[in-house]
């Protein structure tokens, strides 16, 4: 005796399902016309083809929409951190530009330039006449 057993093509599968009346559940005849390819030879398979592609091609997009955002977000996040290593060296700079620009420092700077601290406190109204002047505008003309 054989045991093997012919395959079936699913019409013969529903005719005999009929014949016995047994009735197979849609999820199982779905799995089944899945694992034996017999959904793609059907004729509702080219009508829904159209619906296919575009849910292909709706998935290819979805699929490069999450990496480019995901590319952006990396680049904003080393942006970010570049722009605080810049803040933090900038602040540090000016830091050390305020306390090397302070009197006393300038003075031990150009002690060897012969340009020296004024002594006099600056202050009062100075007046300048004609003659004060002379040399100036000379230079000006």
């Amino acid at each position: 005796m054989n045991r093997l057993k012919k395959k079936e093509t699913p019409q013969e599968e529903r005719a005999e399902a009929q014949a016995t009346g047994a009735k197979v559940p849609f999820v199982l005849r779905a799995i089944k016309s899945l694992m034996d390819g017999s959904f793609l030879s059907g004729s509702r398979t080219l009508k829904r083809l159209p619906f296919f592609l575009f849910a292909f091609v709706l998935t290819i997009l979805y699929v490069a929409n999450t990496h480019n955002a995901e590319k952006r977000i990396r680049q904003t996040a080393a942006i970010k951190k570049e722009i605080n290593d810049l803040k933090s060296e900038y602040m540090s700079l000016e830091s050390q530009l305020s306390l090397s620009s302070t009197a006393s420092k300038m003075a031990v700077k150009l002690q060897n330039t012969g340009i020296s601290e004024s002594k006099e406190p600056i202050g009062g109204t100075v007046f300048y006449t004609q003659n004060n002047l002379k040399p100036f505008l000379d230079n000006a003309q």
